[in-house]
């Protein structure tokens, strides 16, 4: 017996002996994507249109902080950092506030109250409302959880290297309360009731005219991109999976380079999804 258990633990230093292991080399440049994915997919949500992108040659001075009030009014720009903590989201539990930490909202009312001139750039896994301090301050990012080139991406995109193109995949409420599912959770004996049926997402906001934080699809630009031109859409069979092709000429009419989303948004006016069941969602498909 002592001996297997002295032969294990043998084996074992012998694995993770470091000075044996062969040292991969990483090349960071191959891995530009991610953070070119990570820049690019940043949202826009809020902006006065005067601090953001960041011009460091016109900035006398800037501080980036945590997240403190006398830096904040010692200096003539504010990066704010924000985001959730990983005891606010995880797997397994369901959130009980969508307000971001409430050390975070007193930090930036009080660094709004005397600097308003704050970017915020936000870090999280789900959304937050930004609706009771949103402003207070000059400009919001939201940059959710990037990975690797997180910190390289927020340089980006605040520096106007990429401008920030992505659109919110889904509807940011005022309150937790406002969500279409708040009365059913957390349901009773280990049993919840879906009771929203189809009207999940804006589908809910819509029904209801309820005031969101910001809509799904929203995203703000650092160009301007109004020239929508040349709508065509081509009807395919009803056989064929794909329902209809949509082309439209896009023009950035704006003074900077960038990517725009174009949404099409799809509505079935023919009655005919009400063969499905309450918990089915009809789901048309475009190209």
């Amino acid at each position: 017996m002592v001996d297997r258990v002295a032969e294990r633990l043998r084996l074992l230093a012998s694995r993770t002996d470091e000075s044996r292991k062969t040292r991969p080399i990483i090349d960071f440049d191959a891995h530009q994507i991610a953070r070119r994915a990570a820049a690019e997919s940043a949202v826009l949500l809020h902006d006065d249109r005067t601090l953001l992108p960041i011009d460091l040659a016109a900035v006398g001075s800037m501080a980036v902080i945590g997240e403190a009030v006398a830096l904040a009014q010692s200096n003539e720009l504010v990066v704010l950092f924000l985001g959730l903590p990983p005891s606010y989201e995880a797997e397994g539990r369901d959130r009980t506030t969508i307000e971001l930490p409430a050390d975070q909202m007193a930090l930036v009312k009080a660094v709004a109250a005397v600097n308003p001139r704050v970017i915020v750039a936000l870090s999280n896994g789900s959304a937050v409302s930004t609706a009771d301090w949103r402003d207070t301050v000059g400009s919001i990012v939201e940059f959710w959880l990037t990975g690797q080139a997180h910190g390289d991406s927020i340089v980006d995109v605040l520096l106007r290297d990429v401008n920030p193109s992505g659109k919110l995949p889904e509807t940011v409420p005022v309150r937790l309360e406002d969500t279409s599912a708040y009365l059913d959770f957390p349901g009773d004996v280990g049993h919840v009731r879906h009771s929203e049926g189809i009207h999940v997402g804006y589908r809910w906001f819509d029904a209801r005219h309820l005031e969101v934080d910001y809509p799904f699809g929203h995203g703000l630009s650092y160009t301007t991109f109004v020239g929508y031109t040349d709508l065509h859409i081509s009807v395919h069979d009803l056989d064929d999976p794909t329902a209809f092709t949509v082309s439209v000429t896009l023009t950035n009419t704006g003074s900077r380079e960038g990517i725009e989303v174009v949404q099409v948004y799809v509505g079935d006016r023919s009655g005919s999804c009400r063969c499905l069941s309450e918990n089915s969602e009809p789901s048309p498909k475009f190209t």
